[in-house]
């Protein structure tokens, strides 16, 4: 671990920042441990938030005991340091007590002064009897988040603990409009790390692809594949994944996840720009996925402080000229293996 201090310069406010939501329980842990992970992956900073609720002047404590933020902020700072004494040394980490009245509208604010690129969450609820380990369950934080973050939002399973470090990209896309803007997002993702991707469609048999349209949507997909490597050159490896069953809840618990993979999926489409909205689909798969999930707003990149215009422009800029460097490290890419599995 280290600890950023208040003169902390240069070095850390070049990296990017995620801000994790931090609490001192299961959720809490899980989230710090996503965070460590995908800092490693992408280079990033970390802010470890606790939100203290305070009381207002229309709302009061209840019962009437008194005006106990003080009290509870202390506590907060001997959590977070607890928190931030199990980050490893090569991850720099800061601690952060902020006051508001809600603690999903704490986390906003906090990632909105901070800049933060990424809200990294745990799921709610303890884990024990009846819970069950390796699944996404939200509550109204988390719920909140997902629906008006000003960023990307990654959630962290029930009982997150990975063996191994981030390994892969996965990424969700459909037919819907949109899946363009997603692919995109994660392609620049995995060039800039070097991580292989793979691009994964669920596919809902009672929904509106028959046998007729399987070739479509495969033919769909590797077209959004071929542009996005096109645009931001082509990752170690890239592969497609077709997955179909009855529903999509049943999809999602047939489809062979890696343990040490990242899911990218997108907001829906009605959100605002540069914020989130969860997508029915995508609620649909968080309550059986067994990975860590990000879900990005349209043009956003969580692993840079560029979004995908400035990408863009600077890919057409390197073609243009050919003494220019690439950035990223895509001058020794190798091309898309194009598998198609099924």
């Amino acid at each position: 671990m280290t600890i950023a201090g208040a003169g902390e310069v240069s070095a850390r406010s070049e990296r990017v920042r995620y801000l994790v939501a931090y609490r001192p329980d299961d959720g809490g842990h899980d989230a710090l441990r996503l965070a460590v992970a995908l800092a490693r992956a992408f280079g990033a900073s970390l802010d470890l938030l606790y939100v203290v609720h305070e009381h207002g002047t229309f709302a009061p404590a209840y019962p009437p005991v008194g005006r106990d933020e003080p009290i509870i902020a202390q506590r907060a700072r001997t959590w977070l340091a607890e928190g931030a004494a199990g980050v490893p040394d090569d991850v720099s980490v800061t601690t952060h007590v902020r006051y508001a009245a809600g603690t999903a509208e704490g986390i906003i604010a906090a990632a909105v002064e901070f800049g933060a690129r990424l809200v990294v969450a745990g799921s709610d609820g303890k884990r024990g009897l009846g819970r069950v380990r390796r699944r996404h369950r939200l509550g109204s934080v988390t719920t909140a988040l997902l629906h008006s973050a000003p960023c990307a939002v990654a959630l962290a399973p029930r009982g997150y603990e990975p063996r191994r470090p981030i390994e892969s990209l996965d990424c969700a896309v459909g037919l819907r409009p949109g899946g363009q803007q997603v692919l995109d997002t994660a392609m620049r993702m995995a060039v800039r790390t070097g991580l292989p991707l793979r691009v994964i469609t669920l596919v809902d048999a009672d929904g509106e692809v028959d046998d007729a349209g399987v070739d479509e949507v495969r033919a769909h997909v590797a077209r959004l594949l071929a542009l996005a490597i096109d645009r931001y050159g082509a990752p170690t490896s890239s592969r497609i994944v077709f997955a179909r069953g009855g529903d999509i809840p049943a999809v999602v618990e047939a489809t062979a996840w890696i343990e040490s993979s990242v899911l990218i999926v997108g907001s829906a489409r009605m959100a605002a720009p540069r914020r989130l909205f969860l997508g029915v689909t995508v609620g649909k798969m968080l309550h059986r996925l067994p990975v860590p999930v990000m879900v990005v707003p349209q043009g956003d990149d969580p692993a840079t402080a560029t979004t995908a215009a400035t990408d863009a422009a600077a890919a057409a800029a390197g073609a243009a000229s050919p003494d220019s460097a690439h950035s990223g490290g895509q001058d020794d890419a190798p091309g898309a293996d194009g598998e198609v599995s099924s």
